[in-house]
């Protein structure tokens, strides 16, 4: 089953779907009508320029990546989350995520009042992260 399809059986409700940077760049170029769902640049272009069908396609889905650092929070009760992947060299996803973040925090005085403030901030490595990984491996193997 593809990521891009994959609504049958309650996958599509699921954080690792509706979590997915694949999936929403899929949907923004679908509903901008772009030839290739797959361009991740072109979902950029629109989302930068605060294009009024593609932008709120993305804020729902840093609306999503929020929620789940807020899950990830009352367990770990960590102090950083970092984004990682190629999507988080687009300065505008970290900062929605921090917006969706405190948004929610604004809304919910009980929350605001446990949840701790927390950074979030993109992966040094962004997309290379794996990368760095799989050298240092090499590097240590003797």
């Amino acid at each position: 089953m593809s990521i891009l399809d994959a609504s049958k059986d309650g996958f599509d409700k699921m954080v690792g779907y509706s979590g997915s940077a694949v999936r929403m760049i899929s949907q923004v170029n679908e509903a901008l009508g772009q030839e290739d769902v797959t361009d991740g640049l072109l979902a950029f272009e629109a989302i930068n320029n605060r294009d009024e069908v593609a932008y709120p396609l993305f804020q729902n889905y840093c609306r999503q990546i929020a929620y789940l650092i807020l899950n990830l929070q009352a367990f770990f009760d960590l102090t950083t989350y970092a984004i990682g992947g190629g999507i988080s060299s687009q300065a505008i996803l970290v900062d929605e995520i921090r917006y969706q973040f405190d948004s929610f925090l604004e809304t919910n005085p009980v929350m605001k009042l446990n949840v701790p403030k927390v950074d979030i901030v993109a992966a040094k490595f962004t997309n290379d992260a794996n990368l760095y990984g799989a050298l240092f491996h090499l590097l240590s193997v003797k």
